[in-house]
């Protein structure tokens, strides 16, 4: 009999399912069949433990089914089948490796260069290894608590334009969340929508939208590696979680391949004098100024160009302008790709015109060695 998902805990799962290859590895076939039809009993419509429970049988029988499955579906012209099957491998091949080859304890992602103690938890996803990773923020650094298997878009990633079913790649912010119960049964458990596209996207004509965070209908526990239209898939249990886990305005990150630096090393740095910060206290000084001339310092020609910009600059002038105006909470992440280099940049400012403050999300871009803002968001607490 099938459990329901709420007697579940988050990655149980994968653990049970790895499981049963450390039997395999100890040559226990027997126990590793016995552990994989309880998994496959718990959990019907996991097809990834339902394809190592037949191939546990064949190797009982002193075959090898996966392959010559293969053969056979491809000698009776069902090439959808060899396809899927194929993909079900790729899976379980990338949760094997994900537990083999772990990030190092005390790693994180280069790109979260300066995060505040407000920001209480950070995602990032590596495509090419199928993961996602949930981060805690506990004052000393980021920590991780959570290591999930995901899917991404059928033709992977690097999203340019609305339908290409490919997963955007960037800096990115949850935007709120969507229960379950009022999507889709698709859409699972429920979903974490995400700003794509962002600042740099926009500048670079990139298009689409609905990328979002999300679960799976109940008829699959997983999907394949390359699945979705673009959006991240996860398995419901794991879903649950980061509903019940992250905030709003939540950083994420996607690369397809995360370069990982040292937790410490990172946190040590962000004590050190650095130049960005600097320019970010420009920006502040430019915004007490309220000087028309010197905001083109500071921000991009077409930022100050678009339609209501100057008029959204303007409209919190008295704040910036206040005695005690003061700007705190500041994170920092990094990006660059083949396209530029760009700083996302969240803070939130405090005045006595603005006793609940301001939280402000800015992407900033270098040309010509100078950092520049391309565009400027004021956001609802909590910040991210």
């Amino acid at each position: 009999m099938a459990l329901p998902d709420g007697t579940r805990q988050s990655g149980e799962a994968e653990h049970r399912l790895l499981e049963v290859f450390q039997k395999v590895d100890s040559s226990d076939l027997d126990g590793a069949l016995a552990s994989v039809e309880r998994l496959t009993d718990d959990l019907p419509h996991f097809q990834a433990a339902h394809l190592v429970e037949a191939d546990l049988l064949g190797l009982r029988s002193g075959l090898s089914p996966s392959i010559g499955s293969q053969e056979s579906l491809l000698g009776s012209g069902r090439r959808a089948e060899v396809v899927r099957l194929q993909q079900l491998q790729e899976e379980l091949k990338r949760r094997l490796q994900a537990h083999q080859r772990p990030p190092h304890q005390g790693s994180v992602p280069r790109e979260f260069l300066r995060v505040s103690d407000s920001v209480r938890h950070a995602i990032a996803i590596d495509a090419s290894k199928s993961r996602l990773y949930l981060f805690a923020n506990e004052g000393l650094g980021l920590r991780i608590i959570g290591d999930y298997y995901i899917s991404v878009g059928i033709l992977g990633v690097d999203k340019r334009r609305e339908g290409d079913q490919r997963t955007p790649l960037g800096i990115y912010f949850t935007n709120g969340q969507i229960p379950g119960q009022r999507l889709p049964d698709f859409y699972g458990k429920g979903a974490l929508p995400l700003n794509y596209p962002n600042g740099w996207d926009r500048s670079l004509g990139r298009s689409g939208s609905g990328i979002w965070l999300h679960g799976t209908p109940p008829d699959q526990f997983a999907r394949t590696p390359l699945a979705s239209d673009g959006c991240i898939v996860l398995s419901n249990p794991d879903m649950q979680f980061l509903l019940d886990t992250v905030d709003s305005n939540t950083p994420v990150l996607i690369r397809d391949s995360i370069e990982w630096t040292d937790a410490w090393q990172a946190f040590q740095e962000n004590l050190r004098p650095d130049p960005f910060m600097e320019t970010v206290r420009d920006w502040e000084r430019v915004r007490r100024a309220q000087s028309a001339q010197k905001l083109e310092a500071v921000y991009e020609p077409g930022f100050l160009r678009a339609p209501g910009k100057r008029r959204q600059l303007q409209q919190y002038s008295q704040h910036y302008a206040a005695s005690d105006f003061a700007v705190q909470e500041v994170s920092v992440y990094g990006w660059t790709d083949a396209q530029g280099e760009v700083k996302v940049v969240t803070h939130h400012s405090t005045s006595s015109v603005s006793p609940d403050g301001l939280s402000v999300r800015q992407y900033w871009h270098q040309r010509d060695g100078q950092w520049k803002i391309l565009t400027e968001d004021v956001l609802a607490r909590p910040l991210g």
